[in-house]
């Protein structure tokens, strides 16, 4: 306690030599040290700006896109990432080489993965983790015109978006559908039939949504999934099956001779593969009636299922694999059993049918560009719809966060350089007095020299 009354004693009897003129000059000389030291700092952190970007999907900690495929995230800084980035930003002088060479890419990991690597490494196990959140740093080169480093990093993370989504989420090219499309290679079964797919897949997949979010409905569209699910399966059970029905029985064909090769070429391949499918199921069957069933009824193996569980299973002697073949093969078979008996069919109501009339083509053709104008108006609604929800469901997919750079940032530094420069300025007015004896004498003895040379 005394030490320090003796120090405080010290600092005011300091403090009482300094006049006001001195602490004037301190004052200034500080103020000039703490501008001039914050306007080179503030000139030079300015123009170097980081954004945190945050993978929030499903394994993104596995390092996976969410389609499966590796994450790697340097494709920020690829050619086409910051073309379109410099696109946005509107400034033709910049140029993709030149802004790749200052961009910079920091991973963040979290405490809690830190902590178990360290106890993996200590029980000498094995750990690996796969970083979700990035730091992207962006430097502009010239630190004398207008600052862009923000502008840069909004323009970098919406082009980088854009990139992301369009290479790994999902997309709506199966929907797409155009009336105007040549089916003049196809002849009127065949036509039936192309539409009947293309029908069949958007349902599938729109189904494929709907069982994701059962709820999710456009705000543009007004449409559900499943509102667009039944216009298509309404428009294949009764427009497409009465265009069927109506090539049928009327036997309407561009070329009857060609048509009737057609199914005769499909019959061969097909029985080809229904004979193949029907004899490996035969040779199942034949396995499962030798194999000895005593020893099926007594041994237990241990095996694991599909959920990596372990059980005792009977079957796994080999039984299992020989139904599951049996099984398999015969359905096969009787696919192409079925589709064997319709070729036939047809077949046999085109081959001795006669050529079919203008007016019959002309009935089949307005029905056929009937069903196309309502598949294509589906169509348009169905991608509309599907882009709002692939849009709704990665949302939040990747995040961009700016740092915020408000002016109570700035006077941080200020008030810092402002001490420095504080302290700086009393040092040396202290070194000038505690020198300003020395410099006195060397003044008096050059002062004396110079008299003594000049009286010689």
């Amino acid at each position: 306690m005394k030490l320090f009354q003796k120090i405080m004693v010290r600092i005011k009897q300091k403090l009482s030599k300094i006049s006001r003129k001195q602490v004037t000059v301190i004052c200034l000389f500080s103020l000039l040290f703490s501008i001039i030291a914050t306007s080179y700092s503030a000139l030079s952190n300015s123009h170097i700006n980081s954004m945190t970007v945050t993978l929030n999907y499903e394994g993104a900690k596995k390092g996976l896109t969410p389609d499966g495929k590796r994450f790697n995230i340097a494709e920020i800084k690829s050619d086409e990432v910051l073309k379109r980035a410099i696109e946005i930003l509107g400034d033709d002088k910049l140029t993709v080489s030149e802004v790749k060479s200052r961009i910079h890419i920091d991973s963040k990991m979290p405490r809690s993965a830190i902590d178990q690597t360290t106890e993996a490494i200590a029980s000498g196990s094995t750990y690996s983790y796969s970083p979700s959140e990035f730091d992207i740093y962006y430097s502009q080169k010239n630190k004398f015109i207008k600052n862009q480093t923000v502008d840069f990093l909004n323009a970098l993370s919406e082009a980088y978006n854009e990139y992301f989504l369009n290479a790994y989420s999902d997309k709506s090219t199966i929907l797409e559908f155009d009336e105007s499309d040549d089916f003049s290679q196809y002849d009127y079964e065949e036509i039936h039939q192309v539409l009947a797919d293309k029908v069949n897949s958007m349902i599938t997949h729109l189904g494929s949504h709907q069982e994701e979010s059962n709820t999710f409905r456009s705000q543009n569209t007004g449409y559900s999934f499943e509102n667009l699910m039944n216009m298509l399966i309404n428009l294949r059970d009764i427009n497409l099956t009465k265009l069927e029905a109506y090539i049928i029985q009327n036997r309407i064909s561009k070329d009857r001779t060609g048509f009737v090769r057609k199914q005769q070429y499909r019959v061969e391949k097909a029985s080809m593969q229904f004979n193949m499918s029907q004899q490996a199921s035969d040779i199942a069957n034949n396995a499962l009636d030798i194999y000895n069933a005593h020893i099926t009824g007594v041994a237990f193996i241990p095996s694991v299922d599909q959920h990596d569980q372990f059980y005792m299973s009977r079957t796994k002697t080999g039984l299992d694999n020989l139904v599951n073949q049996s099984y398999s093969e015969g359905i096969k078979a009787t696919s192409f059993k079925k589709n064997i008996d319709q070729q036939n069919d047809l077949i046999n109501k085109f081959t001795y049918a006669a050529d079919t009339p203008q007016e019959a083509m002309a009935a089949a053709d307005g029905m056929i560009s009937e069903i196309c104008e309502y598949i294509e108006r589906i169509s348009t609604l169905s991608i509309q719809t599907d882009n709002d929800y692939i849009s709704y469901k990665t949302n939040d997919y990747i995040t961009f966060r700016l740092p915020d750079r408000s002016q109570a940032n700035l006077l941080i530094p200020l008030l810092k350089n402002f001490i420095i420069g504080l302290i700086l300025t009393v040092a040396a007015i202290q070194l000038f007095h505690l020198s300003r004896p020395w410099l006195m004498r060397k003044k008096k003895k050059l002062e004396e020299k110079l008299s003594i040379d000049n009286e010689g």
